[in-house]
């Protein structure tokens, strides 16, 4: 056995990742792992658009099973529903092939979207990583590392039972526990405040309905921030349906007052009455509950992200909120690019560092800005999901460009990011077809929240008038009724978006 060929430290998802795409060029490699992972919920089961091309490609057709359908991300918080649309509700996965990176578009890689059922996907993937025979797996932890400061190389690892490997290049994939973060002394910077999070999957009885009888909310991701003037806490929920189960969660200030005397069984029960009071009875559809778990931790990101033979890849490198796709998607971009690095170090981690710290810090604007509430009227809540969407469709294609090993996209034009930064370009080409959100006056307008579920409905021209009625006609109704805050001076900051002002 040579143990002077690349290595994976760590059998997380990551890890696991890693391995399977070097096993499937052919490039025999060593994993330093743990035991099988249990089947039980885990966090980033929801993809994002630029991981979902790698997902496809690198898990392939045998891993469809746990494939579940993502056409969407809604938002729902005090009175205020919105939702952003990303694919077409109910297409059919199944006929979906492969992506070629050096063709595909936006639309393409969207209709690829999915929730991956984690709980059964990492354990079939650990069976086949260990069988596979370009894989050395060696079931042990790694004691230690060495470390040459001059050449920016990792070295060796010392295992607990003795053994010392040489590795040729060092995969980490041990989170935030971060062996080589800790050998190379990177500066390990927190984000925020520290934070307490509980999650758990709740399960249907009996065989699963119909797809064409679900409910917008399985469908998608949903978010719910919840706000102690009308849930009695604050926090930040998720809601992921998988199919016949459904994962939530919740994530709140470890440190505000009062947050450590409060069970976890109160805090899911706080969730699901969030939900519930929203229009989404999640304990209705899905009544069996399964372990809740749960976890303090803060957020983070490291200094550096590779060196001469080392990539810190997942949360060995990052974490901006667990949930959120982020961490998964700087995992999937690392085994995706692991073949690639092997031949280039310097080049292909430079790369993969600049797109995932960017991806990082997008992530944790995003996150912020929804903690803060900071869109308070309904135009606000239009911007927010426009702006967002163009960061979006602006990433996409240079994560196409990465998985595919393609050159660097060029920079846009000083009027084309004039033009994106244009909030009344963001409103209309998509805002109105796209993006729906709309301040509840009516408790049962919870019920059916939003026009329609369906996505790209002809030319979007009726979505598109009904949307600028909804978007003026209830900031001209307050105003007329004289309500607070509704005054013209009100009416023009809304109507202000029309023309950029």
């Amino acid at each position: 056995m040579d143990h002077h060929q690349p290595m994976v430290l760590g059998s997380s998802f990551t890890g696991l990742l890693i391995s399977h795409a070097l096993a499937r060029r052919g490039i025999a490699h060593t994993v330093i792992g743990g035991p099988r992972p249990p089947t039980s919920p885990r966090l980033g089961e929801s993809v994002s658009e630029g991981a979902a091309l790698a997902c496809w490609d690198l898990l392939g057709p045998v891993y469809r099973p746990f494939f579940h359908e993502k056409s969407h991300v809604s938002l729902s918080y005090g009175e205020l529903a919105s939702l952003v649309r990303l694919a077409t509700p109910g297409r059919d996965l199944d006929v979906l092939g492969p992506v070629d990176p050096h063709q595909a578009g936006v639309a393409e890689v969207g209709a690829r979207l999915v929730h991956l059922d984690r709980a059964r996907l990492d354990p079939m993937l650990y069976e086949e990583v260990r069988e596979h025979p370009a894989c050395t797996f060696i079931e042990a932890r790694a004691r230690e590392l060495g470390y040459d400061l001059t050449e920016d190389r990792i070295t060796s690892v010392r295992l607990d039972d003795g053994r010392l490997l040489e590795p040729a290049v060092l995969f980490d994939a041990t989170g935030y526990r971060g062996m080589v973060a800790g050998a190379v002394r990177l500066v390990h910077r927190p984000l925020g405040r520290l934070r307490r999070m509980v999650w758990l999957h709740r399960y249907r009885d009996g065989a699963m309905e119909s797809s064409r009888a679900w409910p917008w909310w399985r469908r998608g991701t949903n978010l719910v921030r919840l706000e102690r003037q009308h849930d009695g806490i604050d926090g930040l929920g998720w809601m992921i349906p998988l199919g016949d189960e459904v994962s939530l969660g919740l994530d709140v200030d470890a440190q505000a007052d009062g947050a450590d005397a409060v069970a976890d069984a109160m805090l899911v029960d706080e969730l699901l009455r969030a939900f519930t009071r929203r229009g989404m009875p999640v304990a209705q559809v899905f009544p069996r509950a399964g372990a809740v778990r749960h976890a303090t931790h803060r957020h983070y990101l490291r200094e550096r992200a590779h060196g001469a033979n080392w990539l810190l890849a997942g949360t060995a490198f990052g974490r901006v909120w667990s949930p959120a796709s982020s961490s998964l998607e700087t995992a999937v971009t690392a085994a995706y690019l692991a073949p690639a690095f092997l031949e280039s170090p310097e080049r292909v981690g430079a790369r993969y560092e600049a797109a995932t710290r960017e991806r990082l810090h997008a992530e944790r604007r995003f996150i912020e800005a929804i903690e803060r509430g900071s869109a308070r009227r309904v135009h606000e809540l239009y911007a927010f999901w426009a702006s967002w969407r163009r960061w979006v469709l602006g990433r996409s294609p240079e994560e196409l460009a990465i998985a595919g090993g393609l050159p660097p996209a060029r920079p846009p034009s000083s009027l084309r990011r004039a033009l994106e930064r244009s909030e009344l370009l963001g409103l209309a080409t998509s805002g109105f077809v796209e993006i729906e959100a709309r301040r509840i006056e009516d408790p049962a307008q919870w019920d059916a929240p939003f026009g329609s579920n369906r996505a790209g409905v002809g030319s979007g021209l009726r979505s598109y008038a009904r949307g600028w009625v909804r978007y003026l006609g209830s900031a001209a109704a307050r105003a007329w009724r004289g309500e607070p805050g509704s005054t013209r001076a009100l009416l023009g900051e809304e109507s202000s978006v029309v023309t950029g002002g």
